[in-house]
């Protein structure tokens, strides 16, 4: 019956750890991710879309070169039976690129999830504080987004929370660590 408790104890101190970690790292990435995106907000918001346009080109070049190789293959092997071909300069270019398309395409939705998350925030505390300075805003703003990343967190892992004693305990880590982490900051 002890044994019983004290498992059950670590797990609820398991489940506050837990909430704890999510918590401090997302609020400590957003504080410093937004804050320095405010900072230098014009030129973090020119150069995230534009980074992220240009992988999503590139992607999108890469996608389309396929097709049209195929298509030059298709007609090279079928209907211009000894005609002789050559691709444009531009294919041969293209050719080292497809390898790396899978990473660019990634690398193109990290940049857009690191403008949605980031300079959304940032622009729209520029907007409601301009002149003042961000730092309730900012550390407000971040307390947010790290608690309802943790709360979305624990509504896709329903599963590791079985007792109320754990979903209590998480939620007082997840609403404890940005409190910690703007205390360490400030």
């Amino acid at each position: 019956m002890e044994d019983t408790g004290i498992s059950i104890r670590i797990c609820s101190f398991n489940s506050l750890i837990k909430g704890l970690l999510i918590s401090t790292v997302l609020s400590f990435l957003f504080y410093t991710g937004i804050s320095f995106v405010y900072n230098y907000l014009l030129e973090s918001i020119v150069s995230l879309i534009s980074l992220t346009i240009l992988c999503f080109l590139i992607f999108w070049i890469n996608i389309k070169y396929d097709e049209i190789s195929d298509r030059i293959d298709v007609f090279s092997k079928t209907i211009a039976f000894d005609f002789q071909y050559s691709q444009p300069k531009f294919f041969n270019l293209l050719r080292f690129i497809r390898p790396l398309n899978p990473y660019i395409g990634a690398l193109g939705t990290i940049l857009a999830l690191l403008f949605v998350f980031l300079a959304v925030p940032a622009l729209i505390i520029y907007l409601l504080i301009h002149p003042g300075a961000p730092g309730t805003s900012l550390k407000t703003g971040a307390f947010f987004m790290s608690a309802g990343t943790g709360a979305l967190y624990y509504f896709s892992n329903k599963d590791k929370f079985p007792l109320s004693a754990d979903k209590v305990m998480f939620f007082t880590g997840i609403l404890l660590g940005p409190v910690g982490v703007f205390e360490i900051i400030s």
